[in-house]
This record gives C-alpha cells, sequence and structure tokens, in this order.
C-alpha cells in the first residue's frame, strides 16, 4: 500500500495498519474540526486541555501509543484564537505544550524522525524552547547526524543557563 510523504509528495510504501489509522485519524480531525466550529475560543481551549491531560495520564502511565492517540486528537481540533491574544495565547499555552508532548511520546517509542520533525515545528513556533533544542538534539543523535546534533546541544546548554532559561512551553 503506498501513501503521499507530506514533506516530499512522493508516494512512500506503508502497512495496511499504518494506512487505516492515518485515515481514521484524518476523519477525526475533521469531525473535531466540524465540531468546534460553534465553540468559544475559551471552550475549544478547554477541550484540548481536557485531551492533553488524558494524553498526559496515558503518558505517565507508558501507554505511549494511546498518549499519542490523544495529543493527536488535540492537535487536529487546535485553534489559533480570533483575537492576537487569543493567537498568542493558542501557540504558547496549546500548540507549543502538545507538539511538545507528542514528540515526548516518539522519543520512547524511538521514532525519531518523527521527534526531529515535531521538534523542528515547535522552534519554528517557539525558537528558544528549551524542550524542543534537547529533543531535537537527541533525535539528530540518533539519527546519526552527528555535527547537526552537537550544534542543537550546545544550544541546549546556552538556553539552559541561569541568564537564558525561560523553561519554555510545553509539558
Amino acid at each position: 500500500m503506498k501513501r503521499k510523504n507530506v514533506k516530499t509528495g512522493e508516494a512512500e510504501e506503508c502497512n495496511q495498519e499504518e494506512a487505516v489509522k492515518i485515515t481514521n485519524f484524518r476523519i477525526q480531525a475533521a469531525a473535531a474540526q466540524h465540531a468546534m466550529k460553534e465553540m468559544t475560543y475559551s471552550e475549544r481551549k478547554e477541550w484540548l486541555i481536557e485531551k492533553k491531560e488524558e494524553g498526559n495520564q496515558y503518558f505517565q502511565m507508558k501507554k505511549y501509543e494511546k498518549a499519542c492517540e490523544m495529543y493527536m486528537q488535540a492537535i487536529s481540533g487546535l485553534t489559533t484564537g480570533d483575537t492576537e491574544q487569543e493567537k498568542e495565547d493558542a501557540i504558547q499555552n496549546i500548540q507549543v505544550p502538545l507538539v511538545n508532548n507528542l514528540a515526548a511520546c516518539y522519543v520512547e517509542l524511538g521514532k525519531f524522525d518523527k521527534v526531529a520533525a515535531l521538534s523542528n515545528e515547535v522552534l519554528r513556533l517557539d525558537p528558544k524552547n528549551l524542550k524542543a533544542t534537547l529533543r531535537m538534539g537527541h533525535a539528530l543523535l540518533e539519527l546519526r547526524e552527528h555535527q547537526k546534533s552537537k550544534i542543537k546541544l550546545l544550544e541546549a546548554i546556552e538556553l539552559s543557563t541561569p541568564s537564558n532559561y525561560s523553561g519554555g512551553s510545553g509539558g
């Protein structure tokens, strides 16, 4: 079975189970987006935070696949808000933590290509995010990108110094 690679646009092999998961996720994402259209920003944020907390509970129980599912459900229903303040709040307090948590799951599952992609997304939104910088360094090391890994890990050391440390969102 083949699927389209989102980054390259090329067809690549995937097994039937993975294809079913992807299809189900897309259906759930569309349903979540549709259901959230009538909600206020506060209601949508509350729902997203509940999903994140469910994911956190599964993560603590070491049920990483189920945690991924909860985080992905929340990510599929991400809201940007209507005002600039809501948009900034959505990025820093919802999107960055969710994507960071999903990356943490993939670390535990050993899927370092996904860790790198998700960490890159967090760093696009929050360039000084310590957790994402560390995870990116770790993922690049596992992917045998030693020079890039070294650069990211040195960035993480710099970010973690007391004068620079803000913790970054996420988790």
